[in-house]
């Protein structure tokens, strides 16, 4: 008797595109989630493993600076593409290398 193996692909939504010239200077964590398009619980696996934690602003709400959502979005982008780890993670020889 023979079985036929069905392989079952899930390809995973990439991250978008961007424009790093119109964000905001600060976005709170559901906008990310928005911006990202993904649910909170993944923005915080995310925030932890490529450690980029959330900041509080001037009125106490919870977000990511400009600076912080570009590198957390960078390195997502990236690290879905493959690319090498020290590569995603910004950390290699060092500038003096």
């Amino acid at each position: 008797m023979r079985t036929a193996l069905t392989i079952c692909i899930v390809r995973t939504r990439q991250m978008r595109y961007i424009d790093y010239k119109a964000m905001k200077d600060f976005y709170i964590i559901a906008e990310i989630c928005e911006l990202f398009e993904v649910n909170m619980q993944k923005l915080r696996q995310y925030s932890e493993q490529y450690d980029v934690q959330p900041q509080q602003d001037q009125m106490g709400r919870w977000g990511f600076s400009k600076v912080h959502v570009r590198k957390l979005h960078n390195t997502i982008y990236k690290a879905e593409r493959g690319c090498c780890k020290n590569e995603i993670i910004g950390r290699g020889k060092g500038p003096w290398a």
